[in-house]
């Protein structure tokens, strides 16, 4: 009996163990990637300018969790929000002041690390800011400009 207690905690060190070094070997990015692939999307109507790209860099940490890279899952208990469209518009706005909205908006992960239970990445965001107008033949003329 106290054999088998002993083979089990031998076990249980052993898994754990080995479940944070492999956390340390998996998935270490060592050049952009995109996170999924572009897909374009034809607009209806052309009223609006382009007033210029948009791209921001931030950096999500997650501590005591898990990632598993090869299906793109995170659990952990503490993480911080990451990179959100509200980012990318908000940066937009303080770049060119007139800003209504980003569109093709693309994010690639510029690097990833994962050791044990934490993991952190730096995400890039890329995108086009623009300004909407009313009259779709003024928004020739504006961009013209």
């Amino acid at each position: 009996m106290k054999f088998e207690k002993f083979l089990f905690g031998l076990l249980v060190i052993v898994l754990v163990i080995g479940f944070c070094l492999s956390g340390c070997a998996h998935g270490i990015v060592s050049e952009k990637q995109p996170v999924w692939d572009k897909k374009h999307i034809p607009m209806a109507s052309r009223d609006y300018i382009i007033l210029g790209n948009v791209t921001l860099e931030k950096t999500w940490w997650a501590v005591l969790g898990v990632s598993v890279p090869f299906i793109n899952s995170d659990v952990y208990l503490f993480q911080t929000d990451g990179v959100t469209y509200d980012d990318l518009l908000r940066e937009g706005k303080k770049r060119f002041s007139e800003t209504n909205s980003v569109i093709d908006v693309n994010i690639d992960i510029a690097r990833s690390t994962y050791a044990g239970f934490f993991s952190t990445r730096r995400y890039i965001v890329t995108g086009l800011a623009i300004k909407y107008v009313k009259d779709p033949a003024s928004a020739s003329k504006e961009a013209v400009k």
